[in-house]
């Protein structure tokens, strides 16, 4: 990780996993399932986000603050670099999705706590992403800025 160092990493990759953790055990204290729909959606939406963004990133096949580059260099092929309109707007709308796929669920069991302690969790995950790692980023043109 050239410009990534040890400590962005551990705590970009990490609040992104104890985010998706919790949201699963959010959903899971009032439904069995909906937890399971979680995880799946949080894997697919990683999964697409590596496709649309992080395969046309100057970081593909390098480190970055939530493995991206490393994992979609794994299963895909580089694309061209630089902005293509609909994979910018879906990678947007697809963290968009997970950030707020519990809470519907959450406040209709009026499980207001959980709801607070998720957005506590998530909302600042999302800041923390534009304000501290896109000003880090050497890709101009992401759409995750």
């Amino acid at each position: 990780m050239e410009e990534w160092n040890k400590m962005t990493f551990v705590l970009s990759f990490s609040w992104l996993l104890v985010w998706i953790g919790f949201g699963a055990f959010a959903l899971y204290s009032h439904n069995i399932l909906l937890p399971y729909i979680f995880l799946a959606c949080a894997l697919a939406i990683y999964t697409a986000n590596a496709y649309l963004a992080c395969t046309r990133c100057y970081y593909f096949g390098k480190g970055c603050y939530i493995l991206g580059g490393l994992f979609s260099s794994r299963i895909f092929k580089a694309r061209r670099q630089g902005p293509v309109d609909p994979d910018d707007a879906i990678v947007g709308a697809i963290w968009f999705i997970l950030g707020v796929f519990p809470l519907p669920f959450l406040i209709y069991y009026q499980d207001w706590l959980l709801a607070l302690i998720y957005l506590a969790v998530t909302a600042p995950w999302f800041y923390y992403r534009k304000r501290v790692i896109c000003s880090r980023c050497k890709t101009e043109w992401c759409p995750n800025k």
